[in-house]
């Protein structure tokens, strides 16, 4: 499901996640570098269901009122199909998955889609998309990884994260 994308622009985008203070745009070298999209678009399924979960979680804190959860949910599903189908699909100006699904969804809902941003981080958001998709890649593993513990115990393995013990 990775798209195969153009090189990106020197110059800002409108959905540039950084550099809103700044005159100019960040030099092509590191235009490059902050994309991620043609990596991360495999979380695309991920990150919709988490956003229709985040949804959920506004219009029961009081954020989305009936109608609007029913268009939000309904828009992301037309995304997800839009996506799997690829009439939808990730531009030059998408610096990753979260800003291309994000488009997407404004195209749909106009400010409406810009709700689902409340109460949620980016970090939060890819954290919770990894899970999703370490979790559903987890199953398919060879059973040869998991079913017998013991017999790697004695390898060594590397588990520290600083030369010494804490």
């Amino acid at each position: 499901m990775s798209p195969d994308l153009p090189p990106t622009q020197a110059h800002p985008s409108r959905t540039s996640l950084w550099g809103g203070r700044f005159a100019g745009g960040p030099a092509e070298a590191l235009a490059r570098l902050s994309v991620s999209v043609q990596f991360d678009w495999r979380l695309a399924p991920y990150d919709l269901a988490a956003s229709r979960a985040h949804a959920r979680v506004l219009a029961g804190a009081g954020l989305l009122d009936p109608d609007e959860l029913g268009r939000m949910l309904a828009a992301l599903d037309d995304l997800e199909a839009a996506c799997a189908s690829g009439a939808f699909r990730p531009t030059v100006d998408d610096e990753d998955v979260h800003t291309a699904l994000e488009r997407g969804l404004l195209e749909r809902l106009g400010t409406l889609g810009g709700k689902l941003r409340a109460g949620r981080s980016r970090n939060d958001q890819v954290a919770t998309d990894l899970r999703l998709y370490l979790r559903d890649h987890a199953r398919v593993w060879p059973p040869t990884w998991y079913s017998s513990p013991t017999r790697w115990s004695s390898r060594p393995s590397g588990t520290w994260t600083r030369p010494r013990r804490a």
